[in-house]
Order: C-alpha cells, then structure tokens, then sequence
C-alpha cells in the first residue's frame, strides 16, 4: 500500500516542480476560451474569455481587444 502512495505523491510534486519552471521562464502565455456551437445557443453578443498565464509580463507586450458591431 505504502508503494503506491509514494507513486502519486512522487508524480504530484514532480508536476508541481514542472509547472514552477514554466511559470519562472518568462513565458507568456494568452488562452482564448468560447463556447462550441454544439453546446452553446449563439445569442447577439458570444462570450469570449481571455486568460493570461504570467499577467506580469503583458505589460511589455500591450495587448489591446477591440470589438466591432
């Protein structure tokens, strides 16, 4: 029992390990998230949800949306 334990403990923190050297690279990185259409009634106006891995540096790149009608 003891050995499976240290196994998932063993790949938790080797993720967590992983995921500080992606955040300490300097990296930024922009995700844009929207509903499929299968999933999703389009209405007038659709969601769309930007998310920013290390917010910090964007200030270096400024980045603008813009939306036209």
């Amino acid at each position: 029992m003891r050995l499976p334990a240290r196994a998932v403990w063993s790949l938790v923190a080797s993720l967590a390990w992983l995921g500080a050297i992606v955040n300490a690279a300097g990296v930024l990185e922009v995700d844009l998230v929207f509903p499929r259409n299968e999933t999703y009634a389009p209405p007038t106006y659709m969601p769309v949800i930007f998310a920013f891995r290390n917010p910090e540096l964007a200030r270096h790149v400024r980045p603008t949306a813009q939306r036209s009608t």
